[in-house]
Formats: structure tokens, sequence, C-alpha cells
């Protein structure tokens, strides 16, 4: 799917608000993005299409109220979908190794590529499930869907500092469990 400008996705949310056709590319384009942090928050794929289903209604009724106020559309789209998760109160942090693969998944890549991956995905998930619920959801939502720190504010409803501390936080943990688990030896906590 290709990549929109700022000014590109402004024209067609803009057009979106009189024009279905014109939500439905912008449903396009965010679905997969919002479906895997959905899929990330709640822990199942039934759970979490209905709930990006739900957050893409809501949108959609509410399209001609959306403002520009220093982030993007998306970050709107992931702020409806968090406060939908937290409302049902269906909140389940894990994510299986199945539906890493559901979401990742590349015909690219070779059968040792694949194996390789899955493994230090396992272990990847093995490490994060070990921070708190803030500290994952944020890492999630700066590395895995590239929101910048103000985008992850709005979605989040936390300040600067805040997530910067978080993020600080998150990955000297996780330098520090990687570090742990290459010196021999040693057991992971």
């Amino acid at each position: 799917m290709e990549s929109y400008t700022a000014e590109q996705e402004r024209e067609l949310i803009e057009l979106a608000k009189v024009d279905a056709q014109a939500f439905g590319q912008l449903y396009e384009y965010y679905f997969g993005k919002l479906y895997g942090y959905v899929v990330y928050l709640v822990g199942n794929n039934t759970d979490a299409e209905d709930i990006v289903s739900e957050t893409f209604e809501k949108a959609m009724r509410n399209i001609r109220n959306f403002e520009w106020r220093g982030y993007t559309f998306g970050a709107w789209l992931y702020k409806i979908a968090r406060n939908l998760v937290y409302d049902k109160a269906k909140i389940k942090r894990t994510i299986s190794l199945e539906d890493i693969e559901n979401i990742l998944e590349s015909p690219n890549l070779s059968v040792e590529d694949q194996v390789e991956i899955k493994l230090e995905t396992e272990n990847l998930l093995r490490l994060i499930a070990q921070l708190s619920d803030d500290q994952r959801e944020i890492l999630v939502l700066r590395y895995i869907q590239g929101y910048s720190i103000k985008e992850t504010c709005a979605i989040t409803g936390k300040t600067v500092d805040s997530v910067k501390s978080l993020v600080k936080r998150a990955l000297a943990i996780l330098r520090e469990q990687t570090l742990d688990e290459q010196q021999p030896g040693t057991t992971t906590k």
C-alpha cells in the first residue's frame, strides 16, 4: 500500500468527510496497522476484528469533527481504538507467535530466515512480556507502529516526559535482559 504525504492525507480526509469512497481509501491504508496494534492489546484476532470494525465505524460517523491538532489522522484512529479496548475492559496484553506470524508473514523470506525471525520474535516477546503494561504499549506505538512521541502522547494521554521515561526504562530493561542472556552461566529472571 502506498504511503501518503501529510498534504495528500489532509486532502483525502477532507474528501472523506463527504465521500465514502475516500474514507474507504483511509480504511485500506490504516486497517493493517491498526489491526496489529489492537491484536497486541486484546490478545486475539476475533476481539481485534470487532474493535477495529467499531473503530472505523466510529471514525466514519465522526470524521466531520476531525481537526488537525498537531497529530495525524492515524493517531486519532489509534486513540479511538485504545478507548474502545479500555471501555470494553477486554485488555489481555499478550500476543501469540501465531498472531505475529499472521501480521508479519512475508512470502519473500527463505525458510531459514522465517525460522530465525520466529525464534528471535519469540525471544523478544518473552523479554517484552516482563515489562510493565505501560512500557509495552509505548514500545509498540513508538517502534512497531512508528508513531512520534507527540502522537504517542495523544494516543495514550501521557505527557512527553512520561513517554520518554517509559521508553528509556523499557529499553534499559531489555538491554540488561539481553546482556544477561548472552553471558555464559547466567540464568534468565
